[in-house]
């Protein structure tokens, strides 16, 4: 019922190898205003800033930084930041427990319009060595991560009410699916999870036939991983 990353084809690992390739001639590192909006809020979302913020009569982020979060990763999701006097005060503190039911808890506990995407993208700010910014799980514009396994990987990820699992604990295991699945491609590493996120929004809106970074791609590729998967 859950896919795993050996179940990803050879005929699919050497393909996308080969894009990985072409990816890392025109793209070696990731945009560098990632970084500053991320350490811009990280450093919000910390001990020491969620303290600040809830020292001085604010029990939770401050409205620039939901707009922030929403303008860089959420577009398209149909997210909106709640009003700064709604956000509640699971914010100004950390829960007891695995992090997937905190998430869980969270969630249900109900944040005002802060909801599971946009909390799953404070932890890829706040993680950016396992979180991959892409997200939800199922998405009705064809774009959530249940498409992007499926198209890209050829994974089957189950439906959405079928896997048994609560909603965090589905939101890390697809998120690390997904991560496995790109540490796990053939050819020099990525710089960090954002690059690697990159690669996989290009692959996979290339794979669709939409626009991509792949539209243009010099003019001498580089050899084929097929031909260095032989060789070893």
């Amino acid at each position: 019922m859950f896919p795993t990353v050996d179940q990803v084809s050879a005929a699919t690992s050497i393909e996308l190898a080969e894009l990985k390739a072409c990816y890392l001639l025109v793209q070696p590192e990731p945009r560098p205003e990632v970084y500053e909006y991320a350490a811009r809020n990280r450093a919000m979302f910390s001990a020491e800033g969620l303290h600040h913020v809830s020292a001085h009569g604010c029990p939770g982020p401050p409205r620039d930084v939901l707009q922030g979060l929403e303008g860089e990763w959420a577009r398209g999701n149909g997210c909106q930041p709640p009003p700064d006097d709604r956000v509640p005060a699971a914010w100004s503190g950390r829960r007891p427990g695995v992090e997937e039911d905190r998430l869980t808890q969270m969630v249900e506990d109900g944040t005002y319009g802060v909801g599971i995407v946009l909390l799953t993208k404070v932890l890829c700010v706040m993680k950016p060595d396992r979180f991959i910014a892409l997200l939800p799980y199922a998405s009705g514009n064809g774009k959530g991560k249940q498409d992007i396994g499926r198209v890209v990987f050829g994974l089957t990820m189950p439906s959405l009410d079928s896997t048994g699992l609560s909603i965090g604990r589905l939101a890390y295991w697809s998120n690390d699916l997904l991560r496995d699945a790109l540490l796990a491609l053939s050819g020099p590493a990525f710089i960090d999870m954002e690059h690697a996120k990159e690669f996989l929004w290009g692959a996979f809106r290339h794979l669709q036939a939409w626009q991509s970074i792949f539209d243009n791609l010099p003019s001498d590729p580089p050899p084929k991983a097929s031909s260095a998967a032989s060789a070893t």
